[in-house]
């Protein structure tokens, strides 16, 4: 049907709304911007209510070919569209694409990104068959140049692979499994378009590979909707252009979206401080939106305010990520922490310290002087209603002595948490520092278990890590 770019998402949103459905959808590209256009179009093909019976999520790194099948052949519970959604499929992947993928573990390890590196690089090492066993210890130094060369489709520099010593090391330290590689996609092509979909069930696809060569990709773009996420990622000045470009419209659609507006020198300043990070630039735009509050024009001076503390303190990073219960980055900001040798009982004093901030938040919110508190109140609002309750009831701590605009931030994150799930993460980090101080368990899993046990399924979700 079509090939779009993720800059006319939202006529395909309006597409859909008026009822043009495609039986397949494909995102792929950079990640924060497929997730992001992921969501939006679940959000348009099924509403909340029918989820439970007629939405099915699968995990593509360990998916089955014949059990995605199955589903998509399989009528919905109820009368009303069924959508099942593959997660970071890897279902373009073949070997002649270790090469790449093995290329994109090296990069993400430039960028400190341990647990994604280990991650592709399992994906690599899954296309070559060979084992774990195969390439830990520096056992991929030991097979033969002609092996390699075969396997990955690559000649092999070893002193420009050392990286890889680490990977591997992470990898085992944090039990990664090694995914299965399956290539029975001529099941998945006949089924789309030879047999067809029954009418209701539409298929959604997000993955960071594709592969434009593979016949099903051809299938997909011909009777679905293909929705490109990619970015420029070279160093030519048209490339960098269009990469500005791209900051500049989606800096432009969120303050459009808060009827706020910052100028060039802004943008830059923000870049400035973010990098070309979509994710982090996003964040970082929302927060200093939320400064501001009711003031339209943005400045430098507020983007430097708002990031300052992120820059002075790394630890600042990972407590707000908790607070929004963000595990994914909360995991990549906890690697860098303890690759960056700070201590996993300095981590864990930081992490107890965010959760205390949360209890008192709720606590205040939970209290009269606190009854004015409204999910979503702009900053202007909660410097005029809320504050002045907070100067005549707390007398001292946190509350007291916070500047206003943490105040705000806390009490926000304190809506993603009720009351019940931050007391039991105190009792996970009481258990944590026990096994930190006094098991041999290695100190990065007790803290990533800590951090997924607090931040559970996100928002909506619950405390899933059981002692």
């Amino acid at each position: 049907m079509a090939v779009i770019n993720h800059k006319d998402l939202e006529g395909l949103l309006a597409t859909i709304k008026k009822g043009n459905v495609s039986p397949v959808y494909l995102l792929y590209g950079d990640e924060f911007l497929y997730k992001s256009a992921f969501k939006a179009i679940i959000d348009c093909l099924i509403p909340k209510s029918d989820r439970v019976l007629n939405y099915e999520v699968i995990d593509g790194r360990t998916e089955n070919i014949h059990d995605t099948v199955e589903r998509l052949n399989t009528f919905p519970m109820i009368p009303t569209r069924k959508v099942i959604a593959v997660r970071e499929s890897k279902i373009f992947v073949s070997k002649r694409d270790a090469e790449a993928i093995l290329a994109k573990s090296g990069a993400a390890i430039d960028d400190k990104e341990y647990r994604k590196a280990a991650l592709y690089f399992f994906d690599a090492l899954a296309l070559t068959g060979w084992s774990l066993s195969d390439v830990k210890d520096g056992g991929w130094r030991n097979i033969s140049d002609t092996d390699w060369e075969k396997h990955f489709g690559f000649k092999r520099d070893v002193e420009k692979l050392d990286w890889l010593d680490d990977v591997i090391k992470y990898a085992v330290d944090q039990r990664i499994p090694l995914p299965t590689y399956q290539d029975d996609l001529s099941i998945l092509e006949e089924l789309l378009l030879k047999e067809g979909l029954p009418a209701d069930n539409i298929l959604v696809i997000n993955t960071s590979f594709v592969d434009r060569r593979r016949t099903l990709y051809k299938t997909i773009k011909e009777i679905g909707t293909v929705v490109d996420c990619s970015v420029p990622s070279g160093t030519r000045s048209a490339d960098r252009k269009a990469l500005f470009s791209l900051f500049k419209m989606k800096m432009e659609s969120i303050l459009k979206e808060h009827g706020k507006s910052m100028d060039h020198t802004g943008l830059s300043g923000l870049l400035d401080k973010t990098g070309y990070d979509l994710r982090r630039f996003v964040s970082e735009l929302e927060k200093v939106i939320h400064y501001v509050g009711s003031r339209k024009k943005i400045t430098v001076s507020d983007i430097n305010e708002v990031t300052k503390r992120t820059r002075e303190d790394p630890l600042y990073e990972l407590g707000n990520l908790i607070g929004e219960r963000d595990a994914e980055q909360c995991l990549a900001v906890l690697l860098n922490l303890l690759e960056n040798n700070f201590h996993p009982l300095q981590v864990h004093a930081a992490v107890v310290s965010q959760m205390r901030k949360l209890i008192l938040a709720k606590d205040f919110m939970q209290r009269d002087h606190g009854r004015g508190w409204k999910s979503g109140l702009s900053y202007a609002a909660f410097q005029s209603i809320i504050l002045p309750e907070i100067k005549k009831s707390v007398a001292d701590g946190f509350m007291s002595t916070a500047h206003p605009f943490v105040l705000y931030k806390t009490l926000l994150q304190a809506e993603n948490f009720k009351l019940e799930e931050l007391l039991r993460a105190m009792s996970l980090l009481l258990d944590a520092e026990g096994r930190l101080k006094l098991s041999y368990q290695s100190p990065g899993i007790v803290m990533e278990q800590l951090i997924l046990g607090i931040c559970g399924g996100g928002k909506d979700g619950k405390l899933v890590y059981n002692l």
